[in-house]
């Protein structure tokens, strides 16, 4: 549904910004 695919794209934009935040460390 559309929905499913919205949440996924929310979790890999967060995903991403934690990656970044760690890598940053």
């Amino acid at each position: 549904t559309d929905l499913q695919l919205r949440v996924r794209q929310l979790i890999d934009q967060v995903e991403q910004i934690t990656k970044e935040q760690n890598y940053q460390r």
